[in-house]
């Protein structure tokens, strides 16, 4: 080979290693792409399975919130009922024992009332008697003492007394 004809050599050289790298370049970007590619499909798997477990969990989150909402309405409301009922339970307490007092007061003053219905009768009876018997103590002076004179009788026995008396014989 001769030095002109070796002049081509270099240039060809140069040219074959220039489309080999080309070539060489182009297969590793390419394999580079495909690496890339593959691994940003992966990511973009990964970043949709955690953004749908994401998803999920809120949605599990806000369901759970909404019970929990719930339940604490339903346990406020049942806190008032219970307060509520201790409330009358207490005032019903109170009213059972008043009346149980006012029971025992009622009875003891029925019993008083007959007590003294019985004591008026008893003594309107001996008041009926007794004034029989004034009157028959006057009708065996006028009879056995003639002309004797009785004491006059208190001025509250005159309607009483004047009821009794005898039409003269």
């Amino acid at each position: 080979m001769t030095p002109e004809d070796a002049s081509w050599v270099v240039p060809g050289a140069t040219a074959f290693l220039g489309a080999v790298s080309v070539i060489a370049s182009a297969r590793v970007g390419r394999r580079a792409a495909e690496k890339h590619a593959v691994a940003a499909e992966k990511a973009a798997d990964a970043a949709a399975v955690t953004a749908q477990a994401s998803a999920v969990a809120a949605e599990k989150g806000a369901v759970t919130a909404a019970e929990d909402a719930v339940a604490a309405r339903w346990k406020a409301y049942a806190d008032t009922l219970t307060a509520r009922l201790e409330a009358v339970e207490a005032r019903s307490t109170i009213n059972e024992t008043r009346s149980n007092v006012t029971e025992r007061r009622i009875e003891a003053a029925e019993s008083r009332t007959l007590a003294a219905e019985l004591r008026a009768t008893k003594a309107e009876r001996l008041y009926a008697m007794a004034l029989g018997y004034l009157r028959g103590i006057a009708d065996w002076v006028n009879e056995h003492m003639p002309g004797a004179e009785l004491p006059p009788a208190p001025d509250e026995l005159d309607d009483d007394l004047r009821a009794l008396e005898r039409p003269a014989k």
